[in-house]
């Protein structure tokens, strides 16, 4: 069967097809099936007799023995059955989350309605924070284009390699006032472009390899630094918290800033003759990238490693922001969460992604703690039921090991020939 059968819509990519595009694209290892389980079987780590099985858990996996992760990163001992691929994904998973545990630190709740004061008129004062963002949320909601209605760059400086620019909205730190994203050229693009957008706490060389990938199938890469990342990250801060934060108001215009740059992304690339352009978001990025798109009529094809209906689901149940949902308890529910942040859930903006010529791919882990799949569920019946052009597939694995070996081989094959052929000339 061709790989690009993998890619039809609404497949489930099969534990048996996932080894055979494995044997095919990495031959320097060994992939075989055992019980319908893929391991990665390294010929100088694992005796060939090796049969037995212990117990996984998550201190054996965060483990330095060198059993408890192979060189290329897969955990020792692989699963033999169905049963057992979804435990030791879950371990595998949590002693991934583990490994920065201690800066995952609960912050103080806020309303915040001073973050997004531009958008309330008259003063402040005397408003009930809660009914004010209930309204705005619903108002916003609604007027999509208002919320997101985005400034030609300004203050642009760009060497051949970075471009920065002014935010298009005001911040605090000067750090995040500036923002700025790195250009992978390629000689065989043909008017190709796709803007990278990584995932929440991203580091300077995430998805660097991504850019890479798609330069190697005649695409131009332009990898956005989102705000509190890297170099937009003030000194007294760990973590890029305001984006996803317990103050309410922080986190809608945070998420508004990281789409309004995403825009002026688009409109850069356009000015400079590229016509196909693709947006490429990983967690946190495939929210940003799923709200530019919706408002960005220019872009002809998405791919998103991850998707939820609302942004408060995820933040409320997923094991990545379970410090964020400690500092809400108390303070505001679930329901009244998904109004407040209505204006950052994909969800309602999914009529917009139903136009003739945008082509979606949304990748996503069976086994993914973060992006539940009764979060990602509700966005796929939407999308279908406006008659988006929508591919869907689903990895047997979770949330950050999405971007492990091996699945993360696969994941960047469907991603790089789905936008290829998304962004092929129609003349």
């Amino acid at each position: 069967m061709p790989l690009r059968a993998l890619t039809r819509p609404g497949y489930q990519l099969s534990l048996p097809l996932l080894t055979l595009a494995m044997k095919m694209l990495v031959p320097q290892h060994t992939y075989v099936l055992i019980s319908e389980a893929l391991v990665s079987v390294s010929k100088d780590t694992i005796p060939s007799s090796y049969v037995g099985i212990p117990a996984v858990t998550s201190s054996t996996l965060a483990s330095s023995d060198s059993r408890a992760r192979l060189a290329c990163d897969i955990p020792f001992p692989y699963p033999t059955s169905k049963h057992m691929l979804r435990r030791w994904i879950e371990n595998w998973e949590l002693s991934i989350y583990a490994d920065d545990l201690d800066d995952r630190r609960p912050q103080a709740f806020g309303w915040g309605l001073d973050e997004v004061e531009d958008l309330i008129p008259g003063p402040l004062d005397h408003l009930d924070p809660e009914k004010t963002l209930v309204e705005l949320g619903r108002k916003l909601s609604a007027d999509g284009d208002a919320f997101y209605r985005v400034a030609p760059l300004q203050e642009e400086s760009f060497d051949g390699h970075r471009l920065c620019f002014v935010s298009p909205l005001p911040s605090v730190h000067i750090e995040t006032a500036r923002a700025s994203a790195r250009l992978f050229e390629s000689s065989r693009a043909a008017r190709r472009a796709v803007i990278v957008i990584p995932q929440w706490n991203s580091n300077e060389d995430s998805h660097v390899q991504a850019c890479k990938i798609l330069n190697a199938f005649g695409m131009t890469a332009l990898r956005l630094t989102l705000p509190f990342h890297e170099n937009r990250r003030p000194r007294e801060m760990l973590r890029a918290d305001p984006m996803v934060s317990p103050v309410i108001g922080q986190t809608l215009q945070e998420i508004r800033r990281a789409v309004l740059e995403v825009r002026q992304l688009v409109a850069w690339l356009w000015d400079r003759g590229y016509d196909r352009i693709g947006l490429l978001g990983s967690s946190l990025g495939s929210c940003i990238a799923y709200l530019a798109c919706a408002h960005e009529p220019r872009v002809r094809a998405m791919t998103l490693n991850h998707a939820a209906a609302y942004f408060a689901d995820v933040v409320w149940e997923g094991l990545v922001t379970d410090h964020v949902r400690r500092s809400l308890d108390s303070h505001v529910d679930l329901p009244t969460l998904r109004q407040v942040w209505a204006p950052i859930s994909p969800i309602h903006f999914a009529p917009r992604l139903a136009r003739p010529d945008l082509k979606t791919l949304v990748i996503s882990g069976a086994y993914d703690s973060t992006f539940l799949p009764s979060h990602s569920r509700p966005l796929i019946d939407a999308l279908r039921s406006q008659g988006a052009d929508l591919t869907r597939v689903v990895l047997p694995c979770g949330h950050y090991t999405l971007g492990r070996p091996p699945f993360y081989l696969i994941d960047a094959f469907l991603i790089a020939s789905f936008l290829r052929r998304g962004l092929s000339r129609k003349d």
